[in-house]
């Protein structure tokens, strides 16, 4: 999801040394002309992300986002954040990634993920969270229920995730 949004949803990425543009157009331009294979399109696939955020820097900026508002509400929203994207890569990719260990916290990072995407575009509309996370909420309401399990389940987690 967090792909989806638009680059100005994010602030600018840092400023690339010219030289490593110019390696990577060198680079680019030596696997442009490799024979079609599943390597080539990986590292083509890599150096066109080159200078672009990535899915790790996507969700460290927006989780910033709510946790100027809700930081009390959320201890170690980063850390869940970043094991969601650990966690996804292993799924997808076969990365190096202790999924045992997590595997009951699966729900919490997931949940983690779909509050920061909603959360940080509300805020950014005009919602007032702070406020919001002052008060009690209940009737159902899904925000206060993620907040309550999150507030069940964080202890846990950091105790799971070494990350």
């Amino acid at each position: 999801m967090f792909d989806l949004l638009p680059d100005s949803a994010y602030s600018p990425p840092a400023e690339l040394d010219p030289e490593i543009i110019e390696a990577a157009a060198q680079t680019k331009t030596l696997f442009q002309s490799l024979p079609n294979s599943i390597e080539k399109s990986s590292v083509l696939s890599t150096l066109g992300r080159f200078g672009k955020h990535s899915l790790p820097k996507k969700l460290i900026q927006r989780g910033d986002i709510v946790l100027s508002h809700l930081d009390a509400r959320l201890p170690s929203l980063q850390k869940v954040l970043k094991a969601a994207v650990l966690c996804r890569n292993h799924l997808v990719h076969g990365s190096d990634f202790d999924l045992d260990a997590v595997e009951p916290y699966v729900d919490l990072m997931t949940d983690s993920l779909e509050f920061v995407f909603i959360a940080a575009d509300l805020i950014q509309l005009g919602w007032d969270a702070k406020a919001w996370g002052q008060s009690s909420h209940r009737n159902g309401h899904r925000f206060a229920e993620f907040i309550d399990a999150y507030a069940r389940s964080i202890d846990g987690f950091i105790k799971a995730y070494k990350g």
